[in-house]
């Protein structure tokens, strides 16, 4: 295997390259190189211009998805289709107690039973509160490497009161200790699910996201479904920027980060064509954005963005449900 970085993987690149070969001068190539180039010469000659050899360039793999391979077609293997496709089955049993269903998935502070799951990274599956809050947790520890700080879903919605530095919840998500220094990350991350039709009995909840970029020195909005300048999303993501930097003032007034007039920017990222694929471009706006520009992928690829999210939500080593594969399988 070759390192990326070493000259043995650089000249191995060259060899694949065709260059041209050097043929002796023709007594006319002679005479040609012998003409002076003068604009007022009319044996001037104009040289032909040689095609640049351009190097192959690749995304290092810290920078791939763990979800999709970029360079090629996103394809599901064959045990995370049949892991999938068995989840998926579960939707259409009928509904149980929540409390008789059993529990796939336990993370310690948080869990969620089968049917719950199922129908979140079903196709056209609504990404539920719980299943968002999972995926959070199983993404932390990679992104956490990447100096990236995940907020749990429920603090963004308790932002947007105005008495939010009462609530314990909130405290503890910014408060300044050994453990909790917010300060010493790079991108703080607020997941966001705001209600659309708040005047309707029947919810229609939307996911975007809320970045706290410290070393940009900067807010960024990102979201799906609508462009900079929507007065929703601005009346939306004004509420809790302004509560963040209030508990920010109240826990780090002596750090080096003043991010009272720091400026909001809209990140233009891929856009969804469905009406139900919103959490899932959040999640990825999460894993991909790295502060200047976003690692490519593509609404199509959703579908097998799911495959893989549900495996490395049940294969994740924090899982306490050790069994997990003899209770799907053998329900």
């Amino acid at each position: 295997m070759y390192n990326e970085d070493s000259g043995d993987y650089l000249d191995k690149i060259y060899a694949t390259i065709e260059m041209p070969t050097r043929t002796q001068a023709s007594e006319k190539d002679k005479k040609v190189q012998e003409v002076t180039a003068s604009p007022n010469d009319p044996n001037s000659v104009t040289p032909i211009p040689q095609a640049h050899q351009r190097r192959v360039l690749k995304l290092g793999p810290t920078k791939k998805s763990p979800f999709v391979d970029i360079e090629r077609k996103a394809i599901a293997s064959n045990t995370t289709n049949e892991l999938y496709n068995k989840v998926c089955a579960y939707t259409k049993k009928d509904a149980n107690d929540p409390s008789e269903e059993p529990i796939i998935i336990d993370y310690g502070t948080w869990y969620i039973n089968l049917k719950d799951f199922a129908d979140s990274v079903r196709p056209s599956g609504l990404l539920s509160n719980s299943t968002c809050q999972m995926a959070l947790n199983t993404m932390s520890v990679e992104m956490a490497k990447q100096k990236k700080f995940l907020m749990p879903l429920r603090i963004a919605g308790k932002l947007r009161m105005a008495t939010c530095f009462l609530d314990n919840t909130v405290k503890e998500a910014f408060a300044n200790c050994p453990v909790n220094r917010l300060d010493h990350k790079e991108l703080i991350m607020f997941s966001v699910l705001q209600d659309l039709t708040p005047n309707l009995e029947a919810n229609t909840g939307h996911y975007y996201l809320i970045i706290l970029n410290l070393k940009a020195e900067r807010f960024e909005v990102m979201d799906s479904l609508r462009r900079e300048g929507d007065k929703g999303l601005q009346a939306d993501y004004r509420a809790i920027i302004g509560s963040i930097k209030n508990m920010w003032a109240r826990n780090y007034s002596q750090s080096k980060f003043n991010i009272s007039k720091y400026r909001t920017l809209h990140i233009p990222t891929p856009m969804q064509s469905t009406t139900f694929d919103c959490g899932y471009f959040m999640l990825k706006f999460i894993e991909c954005w790295n502060e200047r520009m976003m690692m490519p992928f593509q609404p199509a690829d959703m579908p097998v963005i799911r495959k893989y999210l549900v495996q490395k939500m049940l294969a994740r080593a924090e899982n306490r449900i050790t069994n997990w594969h003899e209770v799907l399988f053998q329900t």
